[in-house]
């Protein structure tokens, strides 16, 4: 098997033990990674959620738990003579070969507005580990292009072939939810739930997650001492990378500014500007731009994002 190199972010990579993973942040010379699946009696087997992937019982992935300086604690992390292959979202027409995908796309480009080049799919379909049940699981490039799904998604879910999630199977769901970060109860697991872009095509569950083109991706990591945790409510003052994961919000805290990074779905896509947003989190000093604060995949650390606007928890 020729070995590829990561040319741009996000990607799935396969490790030498078998270990898939995914990984969309690089620091230095290395990446944080999520592992997505693994081999456990010689069987390839999902994970169900970012941090059951941290247990102390996956012995076979400890010898990629590190260090990592800025962070303040162990995460998983990959270097380049690690990977044995490279799986680009971007490349599914080349390792997919099913026509009900190709019709999504050409469908969801043509209402959302955006050339079929900007889209890749993610998931079980790009690992060939898809079955009749599996959701199609599709990225978006780009934030201009995140926009777009922002505005029209909606309305493309009332036109023929394309329709929402209806909310009695939400609510099948929420324990799933729960488990994955959708909030802590059932209220918000909804809400973040329909904030988020899920639907239906011809009767087949899909997804959308919008992520950054490889150039506008910030590079945060190289410049961030690690300062304390943080809690308290702050107010959102710029909400245009809202809608990407990695998500960044300009927020206010007692007429300081700072910058909230969200480095998991938890969050994304569920504040604008003038929500007040209640945050536990870690908070991060920064060289180049105001104090960071942080919710991310790699914190073992009980984070919060709680849209106080949104689930009325706050009585002003």
């Amino acid at each position: 098997m020729k070995k590829k190199m990561i040319t741009s972010l996000p990607v799935f990579v396969e490790t030498k033990d078998g270990t898939i993973w995914f990984i969309f942040l690089k620091y230095n010379n290395d990446y944080l990674a999520i592992p997505k699946y693994r081999i456990v009696n010689n069987i390839l087997v999902k994970g169900k959620s970012y941090q059951s992937w941290f247990s102390p019982n996956f012995l076979q992935l400890n010898d990629y738990k590190r260090y990592i300086n800025f962070i303040g604690e162990s995460s998983y992390s990959l270097n380049e003579k690690e990977i044995i292959r490279v799986i680009n979202p971007k490349d599914y027409n080349k390792v997919i070969n099913d026509v009900f995908v190709f019709d999504l796309i050409s469908n969801l480009a043509r209402n959302l507005k955006i050339a079929k080049s900007k889209f890749g799919i993610e998931g079980s379909y790009i690992l060939r580990k898809n079955n009749t049940e599996s959701d199609v699981d599709i990225f978006v490039y780009g934030l201009d292009n995140s926009h777009k799904v922002k505005k029209y998604f909606n309305t493309m879910l009332s036109h023929h072939n394309f329709r929402k999630v209806p909310l009695n199977i939400i609510k099948t769901k929420l324990n799933k939810l729960k488990d994955s970060g959708f909030g802590t109860n059932d209220t918000e697991a909804i809400l973040q739930f329909q904030k988020r872009y899920y639907g239906y095509y011809k009767n087949k569950p899909f997804s959308i997650v919008c992520v950054p083109e490889s150039f506008e991706y910030i590079n945060i990591l190289d410049n961030l001492e690690h300062n304390n945790a943080f809690e308290g409510e702050v107010v959102v003052i710029d909400d245009t990378y809202a809608s990407l994961i990695p998500s960044k919000y300009t927020v206010k805290y007692k007429d300081e500014l700072h910058t909230l990074y969200i480095y998991d779905h938890y969050g994304i896509n569920q504040a604008k500007k003038g929500d007040h947003i209640y945050l536990k989190c870690k908070k991060y000093k920064s060289q180049l731009e105001n104090d960071v604060f942080i919710i991310a995949f790699w914190n073992n650390y009980d984070s919060i994002f709680n849209n106080l606007s949104l689930i009325e928890v706050k009585n002003d």
